[in-house]
């Protein structure tokens, strides 16, 4: 027996020992992408910084558009980086009419904070930025362009603000567990072990963090959205979801939605492999549900 103790012993501390790395990891504060700026696109931009709404101060980009207007999208970045990777979908929009808000979420980029929660607290980053919009421009709704986890943030934004008037979810995600287990599976490792080593690893994530990382959920949290429509554009070959996911995502959501699913694109590439098409279905779903 003490034999055997000894050698489940041996096999399991490496993976306490992984999976905290990969807990610490999980919500530990992200290298930003290589720094960009609109001017670089041809827009004319104010660098701000406005408070969330639970206090952290969040910097980012305002672009107006050439002509006066309210009509306005909040772009919400991914998990990894920062929002400067993003400029060019902000140039869509600006060319179509639109004003355009960017900003670093919690821990990315310039902006405050030391952990990334996959929504649970960057939901607080969206509604910042919308009492922002209203106090400093007096507008009262906007649309979200939400990339991977920001599409999770505007589901859970959403929920709490009425001023969300249509989302595009480009690259959204479901369970958090299924979402990671897909990642390391692709690694050939027994379907048991990921299991194991993904339920350890957010738990110790959510220790770090203070927050219930195993709560996060895309297709729970967009039964919460009862007032925008949204628009799904997933990449065929997306190695964190699956189409049957996004399926029932839509199925779930008490709004209209749409899906687009892009022919061998893989996680977060319509825009890459599709600029054109890209352009045409957001403006599209903005211009449609984004009429003030």
């Amino acid at each position: 027996m003490q034999i055997l103790l000894l050698c489940l012993s041996v096999l399991f501390f490496p993976m306490v020992v992984a999976s905290y790395y990969a807990g610490k990891r999980l919500v530990a504060r992200r290298e930003p992408d290589s720094p960009a700026n609109p001017t670089d696109f041809g827009m004319d931009a104010e660098a701000v910084s406005f408070d969330s709404t639970d206090g952290l101060t969040l910097e980012g980009w305002w672009i107006p558009a050439s002509t006066p207007t309210k009509r306005t999208i909040i772009q919400c970045h991914g998990q990894n980086g920062s929002m400067d990777a993003d400029i060019a979908e902000a140039k869509i929009l600006h060319n179509a009419g639109f004003n355009v808000l960017m900003f670093n979420f919690r821990a990315h980029g310039n902006s405050e904070g030391e952990h990334v929660t996959y929504g649970l607290t960057e939901k607080n980053d969206v509604l910042g930025a919308i009492q922002y919009l209203a106090d400093l421009h007096g507008i009262q709704e906007v649309g979200v362009l939400g990339f991977s986890m920001g599409a999770l943030v505007a589901f859970r934004a959403a929920a709490e603000s009425e001023a969300i008037a249509c989302i595009i979810a480009d690259g959204a995600t479901g369970a958090i567990q299924t979402t990671i287990g897909r990642w390391i599976s692709r690694r050939w490792l027994p379907e048991s072990f990921v299991r194991t080593f993904v339920r350890m690893a957010l738990w110790f994530g959510s220790r770090m963090a203070d927050v219930p990382l195993h709560k996060v959920n895309g297709a729970r949290w967009v039964k919460n959205v009862t007032s925008a429509p949204i628009l799904f554009i997933h990449g065929e070959y997306d190695q964190f979801v699956d189409e049957l996911t996004i399926q029932h995502m839509r199925q779930a959501a008490p709004v209209e939605t749409a899906l687009w699913v892009v022919p061998e694109a893989r996680h977060r590439e319509a825009y890459t492999r599709f600029p054109r098409e890209y352009a045409d279905e957001i403006v599209k779903w903005f211009d449609t549900y984004l009429v003030l």
